[in-house]
C-alpha cells in the first residue's frame, strides 16, 4: 500500500513539472509571435515615415495614406499610422491645391479621408488622458 502512494505521489509530481514545462513553452511562444508581429510594424514605419516627408507628389502622398491606413487597420492599438494616415491625406491635398485657386472640389473628399483616418488617433488620445 504504501508502494502505491509513493508511486502516486512521484506521478502527481511530474504531472505538475510537465504542465509547468508546458505552460513555459507556450508563454514563450506566444511572446515570440507578439515581437514578431511588433517587429514587422516597426519595419514597415520605419520605410513610410521619411517617405512622407520627403514625398511632393499627390498621388504618392495617397498611396502613402493608403499605406499608413492598411497598417492602422492591422494595429489598432498603434495609434502613429492613424496619425500619419490623416497627414499624408492632408499633405496630397495641399499638394494637389498648390497655388491653385478652386481646387475644393478635389480636395475636400481628401479632407474627408484625412477626418476619417484620424479619428481613431483622437479617440486613442482620449482613452489614455493624453487630451
Amino acid at each position: 500500500m504504501h508502494y502505491k502512494k509513493v508511486h502516486l505521489l512521484k506521478l502527481k509530481i511530474k504531472i505538475t513539472d510537465m504542465k509547468k514545462q508546458f505552460l513555459f513553452i507556450a508563454a514563450l511562444f506566444i511572446s515570440i509571435l507578439s515581437f514578431s508581429q511588433s517587429e514587422k510594424y516597426t519595419k514597415a514605419m520605419e520605410q513610410l515615415v521619411p517617405a512622407v516627408d520627403t514625398t511632393r507628389d499627390a498621388d504618392k502622398l495617397t498611396n502613402l495614406a493608403n499605406s499608413f491606413q492598411r497598417i492602422a487597420d492591422a494595429e489598432k492599438n498603434q495609434w502613429l499610422p492613424y496619425y500619419y494616415a490623416a497627414f499624408a491625406n492632408v499633405s496630397a491635398a495641399y499638394v494637389m491645391s498648390m497655388g491653385q485657386m478652386g481646387m475644393a472640389d478635389k480636395t475636400d473628399p481628401i479632407a474627408d479621408k484625412a477626418s476619417v483616418a484620424d479619428a481613431p488617433f483622437m479617440n486613442f488620445l482620449r482613452s489614455n488622458d493624453v487630451l
